[in-house]
């Protein structure tokens, strides 16, 4: 158990190991030079359909950290100037006739296709971003709206 957990370790941080000096669960040590490429855990191989996998595990994993190098641009694009929002208007038609966010892979998307989790976070991240926004509107238009109540009062006398 602890060399199949060390090599999943060491493939999934990409490291090319060989398996020479190793010791099984039952204390045999392995003599194979081999190169490992794809570590399979688990039975199933619909989990590593091509070799370009390092760790394949058909179940769950528990990691303190998981790093991820994300590409393409990272959702601060979303506090530039240029950047328009969808109105909420637009959002909510989108909810209503697809069942998610605009952006944001459906259950049906999920079911189908494979999503890097880097790509979701990124979405997930710009949504947070395009809320964030929305809350900030959402507060200068409560309080612009509180000035012009106190002006009303004022005016009335109240």
């Amino acid at each position: 158990m602890k060399f199949i957990f060390c090599l999943c370790l060491a493939c999934f941080f990409g490291l090319s190991l060989s398996a020479q000096n190793w010791v099984n669960a039952g204390g045999t040590k392995i003599r194979s030079a081999k190169r490992v490429s794809i570590v399979p855990v688990g039975a199933a191989a619909k989990y590593y359909p091509d070799a370009s996998y390092k760790l394949s595990v058909n179940g769950n994993i528990a990691a303190e950290e998981v790093l991820i190098q994300a590409s393409g641009d990272w959702p601060d694009f979303v506090f530039l100037p240029s950047y328009s929002l969808i109105p909420l208007s637009e959002v909510e038609y989108f909810i209503k006739k697809h069942g998610s966010l605009p952006g944001i892979p459906s259950q049906a998307d999920i079911d189908t296709k494979q999503h890097g989790l880097g790509e979701v976070h990124q979405a997930f991240l710009q949504k947070v971003e395009e809320l964030t926004l929305y809350l900030i509107d959402s507060h200068e238009r409560k309080a612009k709206l509180r000035g012009e109540i106190k002006t009303l009062e004022r005016e009335l006398g109240l």
